[in-house]
């Protein structure tokens, strides 16, 4: 993790912050709007069969290679079964928004715009 102070370390650590919004906290005027990354991510999305798509070709479990490679690698060039007949194909084609999308579903955070009152502070973490 890096920040202003440089990139976080035990000495100098960067902090995680769990904030609990009630409703008034974020209603109008309050300056403060909350973003769903994977909703912002996928309204940038390409109609369906136009390239490039956030679909893949691979095997089903190739999402598990794209989330947790050092574990899963092994689908990650794993090709997809194909019909009694058909040539095998070479290794999956998995793009960029396809990865991007993953990552914001395995984060599952939620970006804040504005100023988060000090009130709805609940706990703040080392995180280097």
């Amino acid at each position: 993790m890096a920040g202003r102070g440089g990139i976080a370390n035990a000495a100098n650590p960067g902090y995680v912050y769990e904030v609990e919004f009630k409703d008034h906290d974020i209603g109008t005027g309050t300056g403060l709007e909350l973003l769903d990354p994977v909703k912002e991510l996928a309204a940038t999305l390409a109609p369906l069969l136009v390239t490039p798509s956030y679909q893949h070709d691979g095997d089903r479990n190739l999402l598990l290679g794209v989330v947790r490679p050092a574990r899963f690698r092994r689908y990650l060039t794993t090709p997809p079964l194909q019909p009694p007949g058909v040539p095998g194909s070479n290794s999956p084609q998995v793009t960029l928004h396809l990865k991007t999308l993953l990552k914001a579903l395995q984060d599952a955070e939620i970006l804040a715009l504005g100023n988060i009152p000090a009130s709805c502070v609940k706990n703040s973490y080392p995180a280097y």
